[in-house]
């Protein structure tokens, strides 16, 4: 049994929980974290980018979705930890599990800020809840900082769109829903409608953010101080959205239940109405413009020549015994190899770092191995060379 899980359970009898869950996300609903918000991963030692934990006194038990079921299993060995597969014929969800095992009078302790609404609401209907337990920074001695990166703005000429135009559609997608608020925490979001980009999460060039607009004021909620501001944007500090929703005059707000935080929404004011839909910008960001799809193209033509350049030395080094010929391959693993590569062409590198933005969108280049009747100096074909955007 891990040490961890071991630890995770005297805190939460400390705290008086039944149960206590461990999401993935961070504060903005994100699948892929940066290393602080890997609160599962440390307590779990499963590292995938999808799952969450549920602790009890005599139980654990990880959710994940078919994508990890094999790496679970084997990451889950000897943990103490049981796998739960989502989806899976006979597999009960987080919250049928803790309705068999609890009593409307236990506590599931959770840390409200990385546990979207919707998820909360469920769990009220177990068993009490308490929101405001972060019992994994307790345990997690050596915990890495949550630094911010520096934020930089895309041209127009790469997003095709002023911020101030995305803007001025959104609040007409408000004004059509009847909204007076609109809060946006999804960090994807938040940096296509501000024209903005930041390295807070490993590859995925996004920052730590909060975005709260009305009629006559857009506020930016960051953690980077050094930030200047953005034109028609009103900067503040980032950990301020939580006091300020708090202070919301009477109206109602648009948001997305499934990705705004518990306590985020716990916090708005009673007269304050709910108006449950997904963001504008999630939409508007899915409809590309020409200046965005040609910068797509670029992206993906640059990827496929790293690509395939990496294939064919990697190729050509195995034939001729070695590495030795290239002294950038040497010691270097292949993902690695092939950053190195596409780092040489600058136009590639920004390209990729600064077209349009979508935390799903990949390439996905299939090559085909040599065929038996190949000699080591036949050419590397390419196939099914799928575009997403």
């Amino acid at each position: 049994m891990r040490q961890q899980l071991i630890d995770l359970r005297a805190r939460m009898k400390e705290a008086g929980v039944s149960a206590y869950i461990i999401p993935t996300t961070d504060f903005h609903g994100s699948e892929y974290v940066n290393d602080y918000f890997k609160c599962r991963k440390f307590v779990s030692g499963f590292t995938g980018s999808a799952g969450t934990l549920a602790v009890t006194e005599q139980e654990a038990f990880l959710w994940t979705d078919g994508r990890y079921f094999l790496q679970a299993a084997n990451q889950l060995d000897s943990s103490g930890i049981g796998l739960m597969k989502s989806g899976q014929p006979g597999v009960p969800s987080i919250t049928e599990y803790l309705a068999d095992r609890l009593t409307p009078s236990d506590v599931i302790g959770f840390d409200g800020r990385v546990v979207d609404y919707a998820f909360g609401r469920e769990l009220e209907k177990t068993a009490k809840v308490n929101f405001e337990l972060d019992l994994v920074c307790d345990i997690w001695k050596d915990r890495p900082a949550l630094s911010p990166s520096r934020i930089y703005s895309l041209p127009e000429s790469v997003t095709g769109e002023s911020a101030e135009s995305k803007l001025e559609r959104v609040r007409s997608s408000m004004r059509q829903q009847g909204a007076d608020y609109h809060l946006i925490t999804s960090l994807e979001d938040i940096a296509w409608l501000l024209n903005l980009r930041g390295r807070d999460v490993e590859n995925t060039p996004v920052f730590f953010s909060f975005a709260l607009i009305n009629a006559d004021c857009a506020r930016l909620y960051v953690m980077d101080k050094s930030f200047e501001g953005a034109d028609d944007w009103e900067v503040l500090p980032y950990f301020q959205i939580f006091k300020d929703i708090k202070k919301l005059p009477a109206g109602s707000i648009l948001l997305d239940e499934g990705i705004v935080s518990y306590a985020l929404i716990k916090s708005l004011p009673e007269d304050v109405k709910i108006i449950n839909s997904s963001n504008p910008a999630e939409l508007m960001k899915s409809l590309k413009n020409d200046t965005e799809l040609a910068a797509t193209e670029n992206a993906h033509l640059k990827d496929g020549a790293a690509m395939l350049y990496g294939k064919r030395r990697s190729h050509s080094l195995q034939c001729h015994g070695g590495n030795k010929q290239n002294p950038e391959a040497r010691g270097l693993p292949a993902g690695r190899f092939r950053r190195t590569i596409r780092r040489r062409h600058h136009r590639y590198h920004q390209n990729h770092r600064t077209g349009p933005f979508n935390r799903k969108n990949e390439t996905a280049l299939h090559c085909r191995a040599p065929q038996p009747h190949q000699t080591c100096h036949g050419s590397i074909s390419s196939r099914n060379h799928r575009r997403t955007a």
